[in-house]
Formats: structure tokens, C-alpha cells, sequence
């Protein structure tokens, strides 16, 4: 059953200057962690705290939030809410769970392994719920077995509560953001042959690159998070394409291709007027997905635009949507070709890499995921093209 609820003391949480000072700017990550240090002042049991969100179309739970200073717990950490047992049951009856020795919990589920293999002994699991709709966990572990007793939950509870309300939250304000540039960009969409499935897919090799990256690059959950939300909004900046160059079967003109190239910089300036107008420019990683838009026609070599970037010139973020893009192309059909086998579109992807245009980190992460990336590609089939 869940723990009680109604504990004054834990508004002394709440009302602590490191946690409130917290500017509107700031990470999620640094905000959890600056609440984890005020938790440690009064709970010296809890040794991290960690936030998986999830992913309704795919059954996905992804790891989104973490505090551990290593990489070893649930970082990059993705698995089907359907297999994973007793996580199922807490979202379907909204219930939160302790378990109180990690060691005798069964059946050993990946994320169990991982938590005991840092060191974790006891857990306290709480679903984010808003409006009977289901966002994902908060995760309290401790090194020590029965750390989590019902007064302790009583507590702790308030403050996944608050937690996780902080986290739809920004998730609302970045789908919101998403969803008025997705509708402007559909009617771009249903001009040439670009698909909602086609976003879906490249957004989420995006997310699959940028978890691989993230082993030797320390990137964040977070900022995963961020780039599979902000991929499909790349090509918003094609509505101010004309027809007769968008949906041109021959190859453009010079002249053509001139203003083709200006959807990036177009995207942008949509975007930042949306931003401004939303007030939405402190969000965190905003940067991210204005460098997604300017940027995800660089190349390598700096022979791309609208900058001629090169190499790390050319944000990380971009480089890792162009490959997700690139590889969904190829394997796509399209009005003017059919799809190519997946074989064949890999070897272009290292044709490209030779040749100094795609960045070889970014393609060979897809490469290294690829049983996952020919999952996702099932699961979103092409509709008329794309």
C-alpha cells in the first residue's frame, strides 16, 4: 500500500534558500540535485535519486534525471514498461512501492542488476500521475537495506510529488512548444513527402545515437531527452519554400537551391519569434533545439550551410540529428525513389563518413544500435511515402 501522506517538517524542504534560489534557467539536473543535497541534511539514507519518463507510443521507460555522480546506476537506461513487472503494476494502480533489501528482491530485473551493482540496497518508487495521466518514476535509493520505513515515506512522498509535477511541467512546456511548431510544420509536411512516421523514427535514432554518444561523452539524460523532443522540428523552416522548388522532382537550380537553403535560417527565425511571443527563452536547452534547426544542413568538411561549419563547429546535437535524418531518408521511400535496404543505406552512411560530410562518432552509434533502430523503423511503418 502507499505510505501516508502529512508530514509538516518536510515543508522545511521546500523553504530551503539552495533549493528555491534555483533559477528559472536552470538544468532539471541541477535543480534534483540541488533538492538532494537539501534531502541529505535531513535524510542522510538517501544516497540518489534518479527519474524515468515515458514513452506511450513505444512502451519505453527512459531514464531522464539522475544524481549519481558515475555513470554505473540507470544512466542511458531504457526498457518496455510491459516486462518490467512490478513497475507495470505501479503505473497501472498508480501505487507507490518500497522494496526494503534490493538483494532478496525477485526477479531480477535489468535496473535491479544495475542498482545492485552500485551499490544500492533499498528502494522507494513513486509514479508521476497528473490528471490520471502517467509521466513516469521518482526513484529514492539508499545504500543501506530498510531504509525507507513509512515515516520516512510519509516524507519523502511531498517531495516526489513535487518532483514530479516539476517535471511535466517542463515536459508540458517543451510538448506545447513542439505541438504549435509541429502544426505549422504538418502543413509543410503535407506538401512534399516528409510523414509524421518519419519524425517519429528519426526522433527516436536521434535519442538512440545520443545514449551511445553518451558513454564516452558523459552526456546527460537529460539532455537526450531534449534532443528526441526538439529532432522533428529540423525542417519547420520549408514552409517558407515555394511549391514549385519543395515539390521540384529534378534536381534545383542553382538559384532553386539558394533559397531551398533558407529554411534553416527561416526555421529559426520562427522559432525564436514562437519563443519570444511564449515567453519561453529561459527554458533550459532551448539552445538545443535552436542548433538542431540552424545547423543540421552542416557538414564535416564545412562544405554545408547556411555557415559552412566544420567538425566540432558544428553543435553535437545537429550532427546527431543529421545521421538520425540521413539514415530515415535512405531507408524511406520517397516520391521520386523507392526505400533502400538497410545494408545499402548503412554503407552510404560510411561512404559519407569518408568523404567528410556525416560525423563518424554519430554513424557509428546508429551502426552500434541497430537491432533497436530496426525496431523502431517496424514500429512506425511508412505511410504514403516516408
Amino acid at each position: 500500500m502507499p505510505p501516508t501522506t502529512g508530514n509538516d517538517n518536510v515543508t522545511t524542504v521546500f523553504s530551503d534558500p539552495k533549493w528555491v534560489a534555483m533559477e528559472d534557467g536552470a538544468t532539471l539536473s541541477h535543480k534534483l540535485h540541488s533538492l538532494h543535497q537539501t534531502l541529505r541534511e535531513r535524510f542522510s539514507i538517501i544516497d540518489h535519486i534518479s527519474v524515468a519518463v515515458y514513452d506511450p507510443q513505444t512502451d519505453d521507460l527512459r531514464t531522464f534525471l539522475d544524481t549519481s555522480a558515475s555513470q554505473a546506476a540507470l544512466h542511458a537506461y531504457h526498457a518496455k514498461l510491459a516486462e518490467s513487472g512490478s513497475l507495470d503494476r505501479l503505473r497501472r494502480t498508480r501505487q507507490s512501492r518500497v522494496i526494503h533489501d534490493l538483494h532478496a528482491y525477485t526477479p531480477f530485473k535489468t535496473h535491479t542488476k544495475r542498482l545492485i551493482s552500485s551499490g544500492y540496497r533499498s528502494s522507494f518508487t513513486y509514479p508521476i500521475v497528473l490528471n490520471d495521466e502517467f509521466f513516469g518514476f521518482v526513484f529514492f535509493n539508499s545504500l543501506r537495506i530498510h531504509a525507507f520505513y513509512p515515516h520516512i515515506c510519509a516524507q519523502l512522498e511531498p517531495v516526489a510529488r513535487l518532483i514530479g509535477m516539476i517535471v511535466v511541467f517542463e515536459l508540458r512546456m517543451v510538448r506545447n512548444l513542439v505541438g504549435v511548431t509541429r502544426t505549422t510544420q504538418q502543413i509543410v509536411s503535407r506538401r512534399y513527402s516528409e510523414t509524421g512516421a518519419h519524425l517519429d523514427r528519426m526522433s527516436r535514432y536521434a535519442w538512440l545515437i545520443t545514449s551511445e554518444l553518451a558513454k564516452s561523452r558523459f552526456l546527460s539524460d537529460e539532455y537526450a531527452q531534449h534532443i528526441f523532443m526538439f529532432a522533428p522540428l529540423h525542417d519547420v523552416g520549408k514552409i517558407v519554400v515555394p511549391d514549385h522548388i519543395l515539390l521540384k522532382p529534378e534536381a534545383l537550380t542553382d538559384e532553386e537551391f539558394d533559397i531551398m537553403k533558407t529554411h534553416t535560417t527561416k526555421g529559426l527565425e520562427m522559432v525564436d519569434n514562437m519563443l519570444s511571443e511564449l515567453g519561453l527563452f529561459h527554458m533550459p536547452f532551448i539552445d538545443v533545439l535552436r542548433n538542431i534547426i540552424i545547423a543540421h544542413h552542416e557538414a564535416v568538411d564545412g562544405s554545408g550551410y547556411p555557415n559552412g561549419l566544420q567538425g566540432e563547429e558544428i553543435p553535437l546535437e545537429a550532427r546527431i540529428v543529421t545521421v538520425a535524418d540521413v539514415f530515415d531518408a535512405l531507408t524511406s521511400q520517397r516520391a521520386y525513389k523507392p526505400a533502400w535496404s538497410v545494408d545499402k543505406s548503412i554503407h552510404k552512411l560510411r561512404s559519407l563518413v569518408e568523404n567528410r560530410k556525416l560525423d563518424h562518432e554519430c554513424v557509428n552509434a546508429l551502426i552500434k544500435t541497430l537491432n533497436q533502430v530496426l525496431t523502431i523503423k517496424r514500429r512506425f511503418p511508412e505511410e504514403k511515402f516516408g
